[in-house]
Protein backbone atom coordinates (compact mmCIF):
# COMPACT_ATOMS: atom_id res chain seq x y z
CA UNK A 1 0.00 0.00 0.00
CA UNK A 2 2.83 2.15 -0.87
CA UNK A 3 0.71 3.93 -3.42
CA UNK A 4 -0.90 6.13 -0.47
CA UNK A 5 0.58 9.32 -0.41
CA UNK A 6 1.65 10.12 3.55
CA UNK A 7 1.64 13.80 3.07
CA UNK A 8 -0.94 14.75 0.70
CA UNK A 9 -3.88 11.92 0.55
CA UNK A 10 -6.80 11.41 -1.65
CA UNK A 11 -10.30 9.56 -1.21
CA UNK A 12 -10.77 7.21 -3.68
CA UNK A 13 -13.83 9.10 -4.80
CA UNK A 14 -13.27 12.28 -7.58
CA UNK A 15 -9.28 11.83 -6.77
CA UNK A 16 -7.40 15.00 -9.24
CA UNK A 17 -7.54 14.20 -12.48
CA UNK A 18 -3.62 12.79 -12.70
CA UNK A 19 -4.15 10.19 -10.29
CA UNK A 20 -7.19 8.53 -11.42
CA UNK A 21 -5.67 5.60 -13.53
CA UNK A 22 -3.59 4.61 -10.30
CA UNK A 23 -4.10 1.82 -8.00
CA UNK A 24 -5.70 4.25 -5.64
CA UNK A 25 -8.86 3.83 -7.57
CA UNK A 26 -8.08 0.25 -8.73
CA UNK A 27 -6.51 -1.69 -5.96
CA UNK A 28 -8.32 0.27 -3.08
CA UNK A 29 -11.99 0.13 -5.00
CA UNK A 30 -11.11 -3.81 -5.47
CA UNK A 31 -9.83 -3.50 -1.40
CA UNK A 32 -13.48 -2.07 -0.26
CA UNK A 33 -15.50 -4.07 -2.51
CA UNK A 34 -13.68 -7.43 -0.12
CA UNK A 35 -14.44 -5.79 2.66
CA UNK A 36 -17.54 -5.14 1.78
CA UNK A 37 -18.57 -9.01 1.66
CA UNK A 38 -16.51 -9.54 4.98
CA UNK A 39 -18.82 -6.61 6.67
CA UNK A 40 -22.40 -8.52 5.24
CA UNK A 41 -21.43 -11.72 6.32
CA UNK A 42 -23.17 -13.38 3.69
CA UNK A 43 -21.51 -14.57 0.27
CA UNK A 44 -24.99 -14.83 -1.17
CA UNK A 45 -25.98 -11.57 0.39
CA UNK A 46 -22.87 -9.83 -1.11
CA UNK A 47 -23.56 -10.82 -4.50
CA UNK A 48 -26.88 -9.92 -4.28
CA UNK A 49 -25.83 -5.93 -3.57
CA UNK A 50 -23.60 -6.40 -6.73
CA UNK A 51 -26.41 -7.82 -9.39
CA UNK A 52 -28.63 -4.94 -7.51
CA UNK A 53 -26.34 -2.24 -7.96
CA UNK A 54 -25.91 -3.18 -11.74
CA UNK A 55 -29.25 -3.78 -12.17
CA UNK A 56 -30.37 0.02 -10.75
CA UNK A 57 -27.67 1.94 -12.58
CA UNK A 58 -26.38 -0.63 -16.04
CA UNK A 59 -26.37 1.82 -18.78
CA UNK A 60 -26.16 5.29 -16.35
CA UNK A 61 -23.83 7.21 -14.61
CA UNK A 62 -23.74 6.03 -11.10
CA UNK A 63 -22.24 7.80 -8.21
CA UNK A 64 -20.42 6.11 -4.93
CA UNK A 65 -23.10 7.44 -3.11
CA UNK A 66 -25.55 4.98 -4.51
CA UNK A 67 -23.69 2.32 -3.14
CA UNK A 68 -25.05 2.35 0.36
CA UNK A 69 -28.71 1.99 -1.43
CA UNK A 70 -28.48 -1.25 -2.51
CA UNK A 71 -26.00 -2.35 0.43
CA UNK A 72 -28.17 -1.03 2.97
CA UNK A 73 -31.42 -3.54 1.04
CA UNK A 74 -29.68 -6.41 2.18
CA UNK A 75 -30.30 -8.42 4.92
CA UNK A 76 -26.90 -7.38 6.60
CA UNK A 77 -27.96 -3.53 6.69
CA UNK A 78 -24.46 -2.35 5.94
CA UNK A 79 -24.39 1.44 6.95
CA UNK A 80 -23.71 4.17 4.94
CA UNK A 81 -20.79 5.03 7.56
CA UNK A 82 -19.01 1.83 5.99
CA UNK A 83 -18.50 3.71 2.59
CA UNK A 84 -18.19 7.23 4.03
CA UNK A 85 -14.81 6.41 5.62
CA UNK A 86 -13.62 3.83 2.29
CA UNK A 87 -14.24 5.74 -0.67
CA UNK A 88 -15.16 9.47 0.42
CA UNK A 89 -12.13 9.78 3.03
CA UNK A 90 -8.16 9.12 2.26
CA UNK A 91 -6.20 6.78 3.97
CA UNK A 92 -6.16 3.24 5.38
CA UNK A 93 -5.76 2.46 9.16
CA UNK A 94 -2.19 1.17 10.26
CA UNK A 95 -3.15 -1.11 13.45
CA UNK A 96 -0.54 -2.06 16.26
CA UNK A 97 -1.87 -4.33 18.77
CA UNK A 98 -0.53 -6.29 22.02
CA UNK A 99 -2.45 -9.32 24.03
CA UNK A 100 -1.80 -10.32 27.39
CA UNK A 101 -3.65 -13.51 28.97
CA UNK A 102 -4.80 -14.52 33.17
CA UNK A 103 -6.76 -17.27 34.20
CA UNK A 104 -10.35 -16.60 35.37
CA UNK A 105 -11.76 -19.03 36.87
CA UNK A 106 -11.98 -22.22 34.18
CA UNK A 107 -11.73 -19.41 31.47
CA UNK A 108 -9.24 -17.50 30.10
CA UNK A 109 -9.12 -13.86 29.99
CA UNK A 110 -7.48 -12.24 26.70
CA UNK A 111 -6.82 -7.99 27.16
CA UNK A 112 -6.05 -6.92 23.77
CA UNK A 113 -4.94 -3.24 23.40
CA UNK A 114 -5.94 -1.59 19.34
CA UNK A 115 -3.91 1.48 18.30
CA UNK A 116 -4.11 3.34 15.27
CA UNK A 117 -0.56 4.66 14.63
CA UNK A 118 -1.42 6.18 10.70
CA UNK A 119 -0.43 9.85 10.22
CA UNK A 120 -2.49 12.39 11.50
CA UNK A 121 -3.44 13.35 7.88
CA UNK A 122 -5.61 10.28 8.05
CA UNK A 123 -8.68 9.46 9.87
CA UNK A 124 -9.38 6.48 12.97
CA UNK A 125 -11.32 3.80 10.92
CA UNK A 126 -14.02 2.04 12.22
CA UNK A 127 -14.33 -1.72 11.50
CA UNK A 128 -14.93 -5.13 11.87
CA UNK A 129 -12.15 -8.03 12.32
CA UNK A 130 -11.41 -11.60 12.98
CA UNK A 131 -8.94 -11.94 15.95
CA UNK A 132 -7.88 -15.43 16.29
CA UNK A 133 -7.01 -16.89 19.42
CA UNK A 134 -4.90 -20.19 19.26
CA UNK A 135 -4.38 -22.53 21.93
CA UNK A 136 -1.90 -25.48 20.54
CA UNK A 137 -2.31 -23.91 17.25
CA UNK A 138 -6.11 -24.22 16.91
CA UNK A 139 -7.73 -21.35 16.35
CA UNK A 140 -10.86 -19.85 18.32
CA UNK A 141 -12.01 -16.84 15.88
CA UNK A 142 -13.74 -13.63 17.69
CA UNK A 143 -15.52 -11.07 15.31
CA UNK A 144 -14.42 -7.89 17.02
CA UNK A 145 -15.58 -4.14 16.43
CA UNK A 146 -12.78 -1.76 16.31
CA UNK A 147 -13.64 1.81 17.18
CA UNK A 148 -12.84 4.63 15.46
CA UNK A 149 -10.39 5.91 18.22
CA UNK A 150 -6.08 5.96 18.71
CA UNK A 151 -6.23 3.36 21.06
CA UNK A 152 -8.89 0.64 22.39
CA UNK A 153 -9.03 -2.01 25.30
CA UNK A 154 -10.90 -5.04 24.16
CA UNK A 155 -11.19 -7.80 26.74
CA UNK A 156 -12.49 -11.37 25.50
CA UNK A 157 -13.28 -14.69 27.55
CA UNK A 158 -12.42 -17.82 26.30
CA UNK A 159 -13.22 -21.03 27.58
CA UNK A 160 -9.21 -22.35 25.80
CA UNK A 161 -5.74 -21.73 26.70
CA UNK A 162 -4.73 -18.96 25.05
CA UNK A 163 -1.18 -19.10 23.90
CA UNK A 164 -1.24 -16.71 21.11
CA UNK A 165 -3.38 -14.23 18.80
CA UNK A 166 -3.39 -12.54 15.65
CA UNK A 167 -5.48 -9.97 14.29
CA UNK A 168 -6.99 -10.72 10.82
CA UNK A 169 -5.18 -13.26 9.69
CA UNK A 170 -6.90 -13.78 6.70
CA UNK A 171 -6.37 -10.05 5.18
CA UNK A 172 -10.20 -9.22 5.15
CA UNK A 173 -9.37 -5.52 5.98
CA UNK A 174 -7.56 -2.83 4.13
CA UNK A 175 -4.21 -1.76 6.45
CA UNK A 176 -1.28 -2.80 8.31
CA UNK A 177 -1.85 -4.88 11.54
CA UNK A 178 0.99 -5.38 13.48
CA UNK A 179 1.64 -7.46 16.46
CA UNK A 180 3.77 -5.98 19.02
CA UNK A 181 5.39 -8.92 20.68
CA UNK A 182 8.38 -5.98 21.75
CA UNK A 183 5.76 -5.18 24.50
CA UNK A 184 4.99 -6.45 28.04
CA UNK A 185 2.18 -4.42 29.33
CA UNK A 186 -0.80 -3.84 27.52
CA UNK A 187 -0.06 -0.33 26.97
CA UNK A 188 0.69 0.97 22.86
CA UNK A 189 1.77 4.41 22.19
CA UNK A 190 1.60 5.71 18.57
CA UNK A 191 4.91 4.94 16.82
CA UNK A 192 6.47 6.70 14.23
CA UNK A 193 4.26 6.56 11.07
CA UNK A 194 6.91 7.11 8.66
CA UNK A 195 8.95 3.95 10.05
CA UNK A 196 8.69 0.24 8.57
CA UNK A 197 6.12 -1.63 10.58
CA UNK A 198 7.69 -4.43 12.54
CA UNK A 199 7.75 -8.05 11.21
CA UNK A 200 4.75 -10.28 12.80
CA UNK A 201 6.63 -13.39 13.84
CA UNK A 202 5.40 -17.11 13.56
CA UNK A 203 3.61 -17.22 17.41
CA UNK A 204 3.92 -15.14 20.63
CA UNK A 205 4.53 -16.45 23.63
CA UNK A 206 2.01 -14.20 26.68
CA UNK A 207 3.68 -12.19 28.89
CA UNK A 208 2.10 -12.24 32.56
CA UNK A 209 -0.23 -9.04 32.90
CA UNK A 210 1.31 -5.89 34.67
CA UNK A 211 0.54 -5.11 37.64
Amino acid sequence: MNWESLTDPHPMYDPPWDIIWTPLTYEKGASVLHMLRYEVADSAAFFQILQDYFAAYCYGMPRPGNCPTSANRSPAKTTTGFFNQWVFEAGYPKFEYFAVTEPAGDSTRVNLTVAQVQPETFADFQAHADLYLYSGGVPQIERILIEAAPTQEIEIMSAFDVDSVKLDPLNWLLGTKSRRDDLTAPILEASDPSSPTPAETAFWTPAKPAT
